[in-house]
């Protein structure tokens, strides 16, 4: 998505509503006006796809005051290696 979508509300609004819808996401959107630049408010939550398409994990506490990053760091490693056991790993 283009930002001057975005900033124009233009035609690719609908694409972004359906995404969010889709994924749960939660945002805003403040268009230009004036000599104001466009704002985007969003959730923090980071999804992770595995190569078919499918979420395999939500990290939703990367961005906390206290993040697990060391259990965050072990299920990506976990997804690492399942990849790699079934031949998909790159």
């Amino acid at each position: 998505m283009s930002n001057s979508s975005l900033r124009s509300g233009g035609d690719r609004s609908p694409q972004l509503a359906a995404l969010a819808k889709r994924y749960r996401v939660a945002y805003s959107v403040t268009l230009t006006t004036g000599d104001r630049p466009y704002e985007v408010n969003h959730s923090s939550a980071i999804y992770v796809f595995d190569k078919t398409g499918k979420i395999r994990l939500l990290l939703s506490s990367i961005m906390t005051e206290n993040p697990d990053s060391d259990g965050t760091a072990a299920d990506l490693r976990r997804l690492v290696d399942e990849a790699d056991d079934n031949g998909s790993g790159s």
